[in-house]
This record gives C-alpha cells, sequence and structure tokens, in this order.
C-alpha cells in the first residue's frame, strides 16, 4: 500500500514539533501547522489525514482537507480505508474531506463508498456522504449514487433528508435519467420539515424540463401557499424553470 511508503518520521525534527502544533488549544496554530505539514512532503501527510478524525473545528477541517487536495489522488486511500472501516466519527470526516476535493474526487471507487455510506447506520455519515456527493456535481449522477439518493429523500432523520434532496440540484439535468429521483423528490413537496420542502422544490428547479411531469407540477403547484415563504418562491421559480417553453 502506498502509505506505507510516506510514514512520518519520529526522529525528524521538523516533523515532531509541527505534530505537537496539531494538538494546540488554538485552532489557528493548528491550521497554519497543517500548511507546515503540506510544506514538509509526503511522508508527513499521512499524519495530517489521521488529524482529520478528531478535529472539531470545521474550518480548521477545511484547511486540513485543502492541503490534502494538493497533494493527488494517491491519498485517496486514506479516506477510502476510513470511509468503511473507521468509527462513525472517522466515517463523516472522511467524506467531509472528500466532498472538499469536489468533483476531482469523483472516481468511481469513491462515489461507491460513499453511495455505500449513504445507508450507513450513523445519521451524521449519511448526511456528509449526501454533502460530499452534492458537492461533486455532475460527476456523481451515476446511477447507483441516484438511486441510493433517493432511497435518503426518505430517511428518518430530518438532517440527511435535506441533505439528500440538495445533491440531485447540484448535478443538474442528469440527476433526472433516474426517475425515483423526481419522484421521490416529489414525495419530499410534503415533508413536514420546510427545509426538506424547499430543497425539494430547488433541486426540481434546478435539473430542468427533464425532471417535468404530471405529478411534479402537481406537487409544485400544491406548495405555492405553503406555509413558509420561502418554500412558496422555491417552488414559483421551479414551476417558471419547468413549463414548456412558449
Amino acid at each position: 500500500m502506498i502509505l506505507g511508503m510516506f510514514e512520518p518520521e519520529p526522529d525528524d525534527p521538523s516533523i515532531a514539533e509541527t505534530l505537537q502544533h496539531l494538538r494546540s488549544d488554538d485552532p489557528e496554530v493548528r491550521r497554519k501547522a497543517a500548511e507546515a505539514l503540506g510544506r514538509l512532503g509526503l511522508r508527513a501527510i499521512q499524519a495530517l489525514a489521521e488529524r482529520l478524525w478528531d478535529e472539531e473545528t470545521p474550518w480548521v477541517r477545511r484547511d486540513v482537507a485543502g492541503v490534502l487536495r494538493a497533494v493527488g489522488k494517491a491519498w485517496y486511500e486514506i479516506f477510502l480505508r476510513r470511509l468503511r472501516d473507521g468509527t462513525p466519527k472517522a466515517r463523516a470526516r472522511a467524506a467531509e474531506a472528500l466532498g472538499e476535493m469536489g468533483e476531482a474526487a469523483a472516481t468511481p471507487e469513491v462515489l461507491r463508498a460513499l453511495a455505500e455510506r449513504l445507508g450507513d447506520g450513523g445519521a451524521d455519515v449519511r448526511r456528509a456522504a449526501a454533502d460530499a456527493l452534492s458537492r461533486m456535481g455532475p460527476a456523481a449522477a451515476t446511477p447507483e449514487v441516484l438511486r441510493a439518493l433517493a432511497g435518503r429523500l426518505r430517511d428518518g432523520d430530518g438532517a440527511v433528508r435535506r441533505a439528500a434532496a440538495d445533491a440531485p440540484g447540484k448535478m443538474g439535468e442528469k440527476a433526472a435519467a433516474a426517475p425515483e429521483v423526481p419522484e421521490a423528490l416529489a414525495e419530499c413537496l410534503r415533508d413536514e420539515d420546510p427545509g426538506v420542502r424547499r430543497a425539494a422544490a430547488e433541486a426540481l428547479r434546478a435539473m430542468g424540463p427533464a425532471a417535468a411531469t404530471p405529478e411534479i407540477f402537481r406537487a409544485l403547484a400544491g406548495r405555492l401557499r405553503d406555509r413558509d415563504r420561502d418554500v412558496r418562491r422555491a417552488a414559483t421559480e421551479a414551476l417558471v424553470r419547468l413549463a414548456p417553453a412558449g
């Protein structure tokens, strides 16, 4: 495995000192330490990736992921291993890190792993997987991913449903290729959570005429009198976008 080639050397004073800074109580110190490790080269990257699993400050995690993103795809192995075998917290962090890499991370292996995690027993992991797929955009719109997202649109956790509803919108027209996606989004328009209803309407608008069916039009029209103003606006915009030209 490639990771074994680049284990940090404990007797290297520059790495040892920087690793200590990664444990600082100050988030800014931890961020700068992450950047410094990135400059030290590949042998320090595994230690940097390991920092992701324990880091509690979101913007520090984003900066760490940004450093790792610059290293290249070889380091996806770190995230894939944690995504499959780590603790629930580590699986969620691995999904977040892959999402930070965006479309560049949308390899077949990564997409399969994230689709699997949409069925994870941990709600935070499912949400993070949906968010990651959303960040990857149209490149993530494979049949396997779309089927898995459609299933999460009926998830028992509202945050997971919102994330799953947001993802097809980021994938655009390609998401309409799986009929179960617009069908599930139509159901989400009746969700008890206004955030889910709004996300569903926005996703249908982004998917465009390819998602237009009589059922979709009826479901959107039913939201024109929604009690939530943002839902009404999103439904109106979706109807305009999906309406036939002329």
